[in-house]
């Protein structure tokens, strides 16, 4: 007979047995770990961190999506990473997981594989969320540069326009691209955002602008402007 059986999830949540739970998450038994998952998300304390990293590469999809979940939560800059590598999962929800907690984890390092997604993807909710994550991190350069990407541009459309102020720099530079269909949009997404900063350039652009339906939006973004 075995000196030690199998541990005993809710023994270990009642002491508060954080190393014990993480060490459950590697147990061969596949119900062991997804009950020291779920036990370990809804404690959420973020010395799980390491545990939950591991766990993005657990053989069990289920796991996968609360680990990626979880480090969202967290918010540890050492799972930028393993949640980047975790946009290429399997499974749908883990990706889409992945993305949304890099919105909160990330740094500058998450924004290209955050933009590769929208450039490249085509699931709607994936490229949502990816586009909603640049937004938290302030990436609005990076969704400025998404926009030559019809598939996509929509959800950045949308997101840039809830940026407000700090979408609008960005957005005065595209007024320059050599395409009259992305100095069209900036001009329009300017005109939801309705900051004066953009009064200036927008009279500036519409000076020389020849693309006629780039000259319409800047006509229209003018009188919402006031200018």
């Amino acid at each position: 007979m075995a000196l030690f059986g199998p541990p005993n999830i809710a023994d270990l949540v009642e002491k508060n047995d954080i190393k014990g739970l993480v060490k459950a998450l590697h147990n061969k038994d596949l119900v062991i770990r997804k009950d020291a998952a779920e036990a370990l998300f809804k404690i959420g304390d973020p010395s799980s961190t390491e545990g939950f990293i591991d766990a993005l590469k657990d053989e069990d999809a289920g796991i996968r999506r609360l680990a990626a979940h979880a480090l969202g939560n967290f918010g540890d800059i050492q799972a930028i990473y393993p949640l980047i590598d975790a946009l290429s999962d399997s499974d749908e929800q883990t990706r889409q997981n992945a993305a949304c907690a890099l919105g909160n984890v990330g740094n500058e390092i998450a924004e290209e594989p955050l933009k590769e997604l929208l450039l490249r993807k085509k699931d709607d909710d994936l490229m949502q969320i990816a586009a909603e994550s640049l937004s938290k991190l302030n990436a609005y350069r990076a969704l400025v540069s998404v926009l030559k990407n019809t598939v996509s541009r929509g959800y950045v459309m949308d997101v840039l326009a809830q940026g407000g102020d700090r979408a609008v720099d960005p957005l005065v530079q595209a007024l320059k691209d050599t395409n009259g269909e992305i100095r069209m949009i900036a001009a329009q997404v300017l005109g939801r955002i309705g900051s004066e900063r953009a009064l200036e350039p927008i009279r500036a652009t519409l000076e020389i602008e020849t693309f006629p339906a780039a000259r319409e939006e800047l006509e229209k973004t003018l009188k919402i402007l006031g200018g």
